[in-house]
């Protein structure tokens, strides 16, 4: 009983405060045909944006006159790096970076600076789980490139129409 009360108590607590959950909003008006300029075009930033687009309602456009926004992608670099070792020299945690350099043009036709988005995750590498590990560093990169999408969305929301 006690928990449905909690239940009840945090919806409605969230539905007076004005919550919305992140990707429910579609995009503005004057921002729903986004344009994609970037050297790869299946990286996972680039995949997660696009997906992040049409979440909310927005369309990708192949040719830039046709777009209201234009990303361009000037750097999208992910990789790891050993953080620390053990006594025997060997690997005991890895970080996993996602470095994004950009730029966004919006529909007044005036781009915003150059901005870096640098994103960084650690985990602990056991040499008896190297399967495991490797999952776990994939998931890590593809959520890197998650946040890379949401940060930039962001930021398209803000521009002027």
């Amino acid at each position: 009983m006690s928990l449905r009360l909690a239940t009840i108590f945090l919806a409605t607590a969230f539905a007076g405060c004005g919550f919305q959950l992140e990707g429910a909003a579609e995009l503005a008006d004057g921002h729903q045909r986004v344009y994609i300029q970037a050297a790869d075009p299946y990286s996972p930033f680039v995949r997660a944006f696009e997906q992040r687009v049409r979440q909310r309602s927005g369309a990708l456009v192949r040719d830039r006159d046709d777009a209201d926004v234009v990303l361009t992608v000037l750097a999208d670099e992910t990789g790891q790096r050993v953080l620390s070792v053990s006594a025997r020299n060997l690997p005991r945690e890895y970080e996993v970076f996602y470095v994004l350099r950009f730029s966004v043009t919006g529909p007044t036709g005036t781009a915003t600076e150059v901005q870096t988005l640098d994103l960084i995750r650690s985990y602990a590498f056991d040499e008896t789980q190297v399967l495991g590990k490797r999952n776990e560093e994939v998931t890590l990169r593809r959520s890197l490139a998650e946040d890379l999408a949401r940060q930039v969305m962001r930021r398209i929301d803000t521009l002027d129409t």
